[in-house]
């Protein structure tokens, strides 16, 4: 868990695995009283919870919202994304995922939104 729903306020938000495409997302634990999901990008190899807070959020919704650790394969990795990514050569950050907090995840996701279905993404 690294962070209360945002939607329901009430239920735990988890990473799961979707069956049909493979792909890791992260999901409310309230389902199905609550919907709420958020994308993971896509050709992870490693996704770690972090043990930082964002900043932002807590100084925003005074909530503490755990950061997570992104690795990529290399292959996977394009300009746009080794700008964001600080670590491992370029491969890897630490990001917050809640929506409009961390425009680097957000450029993650819109460079990884087009890869195939199947992550490589293991949680960690």
């Amino acid at each position: 868990m690294f962070t209360v729903c945002p939607q329901c306020r009430k239920s735990k938000m988890r990473v799961r695995y979707a069956k049909t495409s493979g792909n890791l997302f992260i999901a409310c634990s309230g389902f199905p009283e609550c919907k709420n999901t958020m994308n993971l990008p896509k050709g992870l190899s490693m996704l770690q919870m972090s043990k930082n807070i964002c900043q932002k959020c807590f100084n925003r919704d005074k909530k503490e919202v755990y950061k997570f650790r992104l690795e990529f394969d290399k292959a996977t990795v394009n300009e746009a994304m080794a700008a964001v990514l600080p670590e491992g050569g370029n491969t890897a950050g630490e990001f917050c995922v809640i929506p409009g907090c961390d425009a680097g995840y957000h450029t993650l996701e819109e460079c990884t939104y087009s890869l195939g279905k199947k992550s490589k993404g293991k949680a960690g």
